[in-house]
């Protein structure tokens, strides 16, 4: 239970947060994050999601998967001073998983409801999110070495890293912002170094559309 494990407080659900911008005429970006966990001016999101998850550090400089990140951003600019530790989204309606060998169904249904996303690197915080981070931990796929420190697998960020990011998301939010307020509705489907399409893909209406191979960009995917 995080409300148990944490030394960080519930704060509010469905927190409504905006940000204005003045492209000659005012634009209001508004969002509504699941839950806020905080400890004085730090905190962490959860976004509950009832499908596939929606964040991607590699595709968020790009603009896509970037959800979370979008409401970090709406929430500092709301809450001065404010420091995130961590964004997290969790499934609140998982599918049956598949019988794994030495587990239970109870077993497999709490691990689908642990927390998915990133989280600040240093343990002594991680220690405040959760108090059982080393036995069992409510953030789904944290584990930490012999030596004490994270394994390299671990979804995690630092200060300055987050705030370049944050500073990346504010500039290409202007930008579509822009654009919308200006009529510019170019198609630009992305697609990574090898040719492979990451966006559009499950668009029902890309047999109408009409985007051409030319009008694909190509984006450096981080591995």
């Amino acid at each position: 239970n995080q409300h148990e494990t944490s030394a960080y407080r519930y704060s509010e659900s469905e927190a409504k947060v905006e940000l204005r911008f003045d492209f000659g005429r005012h634009v209001t970006f508004k969002g509504k994050i699941d839950k806020v966990m905080s400890r004085g001016e730090k905190f962490f999101l959860v976004d509950y999601k009832t499908g596939s998850k929606t964040l991607d550090l590699t595709l968020a400089p790009h603009g896509m998967k970037a959800q979370l990140l979008f409401y970090v951003l709406l929430y500092t600019a709301n809450a001065k001073d404010s420091v995130p530790v961590g964004f997290f989204e969790q499934t609140v309606y998982p599918k049956m998983p598949k019988r794994v060998l030495g587990k239970t169904r109870e077993d497999q249904y709490r691990e689908s409801l642990k927390l998915k996303g990133y989280v600040l690197d240093d343990l002594q915080e991680l220690e405040a999110i959760d108090a059982d981070y080393e036995t069992d931990s409510m953030i789904h796929g944290l584990s930490i070495t012999k030596k004490g420190v994270f394994q390299k697998n671990v979804k995690r960020f630092d200060d300055k890293g987050i705030e370049r990011l944050l500073q990346t998301m504010q500039g290409k939010l202007e930008s579509m912002l822009e654009g919308i307020v200006q009529g510019d509705f170019r198609i630009n489907p992305k697609q990574d170094q090898k040719r492979r399409a990451i966006s559009c893909t499950y668009c029902p209406f890309s047999d109408i559309c009409y985007k051409r191979p030319e009008d694909y960009v190509t984006i450096d995917v981080a591995k």
